[in-house]
């Protein structure tokens, strides 16, 4: 090959911190070269991710991470009669502020639902908390009390439907991150999920529901995957009893939803999150 390009290897970083893209190139026959750097995948909610380049004509271009995801960027390298050679390296921006909202739960009306976010800042700055119903029953006028401030507050389930909540956390510099937590009310069927748990590949968790029907009405069971990391092919054991297996065979991000339905329809659901990482 007469023109080849030499990328750098793939790097994690911060949302909003800036990365060096330190490339380069050689040329069998010494002659000079050009170089041209472009973002081939960007992830959403940021600007045009060729904005966020600089010095894109220049071995070592720099990136500015404006949004949280996977950043796919090539090199090309070139000479003067159009003999090319070109690379890839990856980008991964870690979200600014770490945000998990509370898992999904099911509550009897006139219940108070208890909600406790978790938020940390990677930059280190100061988190401020605003929790609001984006969705809610027909009738309701509950309101998360306390609203902000804090990552805890509670929801009075004053109708029977849906509540969606959501909880934003926002920094010191106005960068902000916000997450949804949902609550059903039902008249009859009531549903509790194990805590969220962390693990690590090749390990085997049990994953134990609790179901009641206050009129006595016989339940069945079910427990579903909502997310898995995409390599994932591992599936629930048991999955229409209360309680459910799984061996986790990949290091990444579960949910499971547990759903129990009585024999006029009524259903409950909430969710349970695992967390499973490599020692590496």
């Amino acid at each position: 090959m007469i023109v080849s390009a030499v990328c750098p290897p793939s790097q994690r970083a911060v949302e909003t911190q800036t990365v060096t893209l330190a490339g380069g190139g050689t040329h069998s026959l010494g002659q000079p070269l050009r170089y041209a750097w472009q973002v081939e995948l960007g992830p959403p909610g940021g600007r045009d991710p060729m904005q966020s380049l600089s010095n894109a004509n220049a071995p070592t271009a720099s990136l500015r991470l404006d949004a949280a995801g996977t950043w796919r960027l090539r090199l090309t390298v070139s000479d003067a009669a159009g003999r090319s050679g070109s690379c890839v390296t990856v980008v991964e921006a870690d979200p600014a502020i770490d945000l998990v909202c509370p898992a999904d739960q099911s509550r009897y009306q006139s219940d108070v639902a208890e909600l406790t976010g978790r938020a940390t800042s990677r930059l280190g700055r100061i988190l401020d908390y605003r929790w609001t119903v984006t969705n809610r029953p027909p009738g309701s006028t509950g309101t998360p009390t306390p609203s902000t401030g804090t990552l805890t507050t509670r929801l009075l389930c004053d109708a029977l439907g849906d509540y969606s909540v959501q909880l934003m956390a926002r920094d010191t510099a106005g960068l902000a991150r916000s997450c949804t937590a949902n609550v059903h009310v039902d008249p009859d069927v009531l549903v509790t999920c194990p805590a969220d748990l962390t693990s690590v590949p090749f390990a085997s968790v049990s994953l134990a529901g609790t179901a009641m029907s206050r009129l006595g009405l016989p339940l069945t069971y079910a427990w579903t995957t909502e997310r898995r990391p995409t390599t994932s092919t591992a599936s629930l054991t048991n999955a229409s009893a209360r309680t459910a297996g799984f061996t986790f065979d990949v290091a990444g991000d579960w949910v499971w939803r547990f759903t129990a339905t009585n024999s006029r329809g009524n259903r409950a659901s909430c969710t349970t999150r695992a967390f499973s990482r490599g020692d590496e």
